[in-house]
């Protein structure tokens, strides 16, 4: 549906079992389904942070800076999480006792 609050799409989550490696339209609607979250919590977050008054239709000047700024720190954060994640990721890959 759609969070008319935040004019938002919410489409239905896919749940994988990872017994076996997934397919490659299973891995499309993994990565698509953890960007939208993503967007979710961002918008979310940004909005509660930013908007403090629903006076006029619009955002207001000051609030659509905010709004900017919020969402480009958001945007930095996450993907220096996944770059370290990544970095994890293969170190453990790379150690002995990562691999069996």
């Amino acid at each position: 549906g759609i969070n008319a609050e935040y004019g938002i799409a919410h489409t239905k989550t896919t749940t994988i079992t990872m017994q076996q490696p997934p397919s490659q339209e299973d891995a499309i609607l993994l990565e698509a389904s953890g960007t939208q979250s993503m967007f979710n919590r961002m918008a979310d977050q940004c909005f509660r942070k930013c908007v403090m008054r629903f006076a006029e239709g619009e955002l207001a000047s000051g609030e659509q800076v905010c709004i900017d700024r919020c969402c480009r720190k958001y945007f930095a954060v996450s993907e220096k999480t996944l770059h370290a994640m990544q970095g994890q990721q293969q170190a453990a890959n790379a150690s002995p006792v990562g691999k069996q």
